[in-house]
């Protein structure tokens, strides 16, 4: 082991700070990615789900009361905007993004879903 003078003490005290740091707001970066990527699948999943099943001919408000119920929190917020014509049903559903500052700002501050699915009758 080499002696170490007076001058080395406490010189790997900053570049530990910085580096827990950087490692940190890292951490907290990819938490918060992931978290927008699993609600942006979560939003599709359900918006798929609920055109297919308004094309079926459940009535559009319990189908819009089970997706905010699969939504969760997101749900709260959504807005769900049906469209289409005789042949051809259209769901927009715009919901806040869970993810909040500098990056939520970057990804986006809503999530927009659109799902297009064509109806069906009984023969």
């Amino acid at each position: 082991m080499t002696a170490r003078g007076p001058a080395d003490r406490g010189s790997g005290l900053l570049a530990t700070a910085f580096g827990l740091t950087f490692f940190l707001a890292f951490l907290l970066a990819a938490a918060q990615l992931l978290l927008h990527l699993h609600a942006r699948s979560v939003l599709e999943a359900v918006t798929d789900d609920a055109a297919s099943r308004a094309a079926r001919a459940v009535p559009l408000a319990q189908v819009e009361a089970d997706a905010r119920a699969a939504l969760g929190r997101l749900g709260d917020g959504a807005a769900f905007e049906w469209g289409g014509d005789d042949d051809q049903l259209e769901l927009r559903v715009v919901a806040p993004s869970p993810v909040s500052g500098p990056l939520g700002q970057l990804l986006g501050e809503s999530l927009v879903e659109v799902a297009r699915v064509r109806r069906e009758a009984p023969r």
